[in-house]
C-alpha cells in the first residue's frame, strides 16, 4: 500500500511547480511568435524581412453541401433516421 508520507496534496504540487518554473524562467530561450509557425520569412526587395508570407486561402469554392450526392447505402427516410429502436429489435440484431 502506499506510504501515507510520500503523498503529496494539490496545492503541495501547485506551489513547487510554480516554483520550479519561476526557478526556471530567466534560463527559458524567448522566441517570437513568428519562429512557431510553419510559414517562411520572405525577403524578396519590396517586402520587410520581418513579415511572414501569408498563405493563400482559396474561398470561391462551392459549398459542400449544394455539391455532395447521398450515398447509395445510406437510408433516405428522415423518419427511419430518428426511431428509436425498441429493446427487443436491438436485443434481436
Amino acid at each position: 500500500m502506499d506510504d501515507p508520507g510520500d503523498r503529496t496534496t494539490a496545492q503541495e504540487w501547485l506551489a513547487a511547480h510554480r516554483a520550479e518554473q519561476l526557478a526556471e524562467d530567466p534560463h527559458r530561450e524567448v522566441r517570437d511568435e513568428t519562429e512557431l509557425t510553419d510559414q517562411t520569412i520572405t525577403r524578396d526587395a519590396g517586402t520587410r524581412d520581418d513579415v511572414a508570407a501569408a498563405p493563400v486561402v482559396e474561398t470561391a469554392v462551392p459549398d459542400v453541401r449544394d455539391t455532395s450526392v447521398p450515398d447509395a447505402t445510406e437510408a433516405a427516410d428522415s423518419a427511419q433516421q430518428r426511431r428509436v429502436p425498441t429493446v427487443n429489435v436491438t436485443a434481436a440484431d
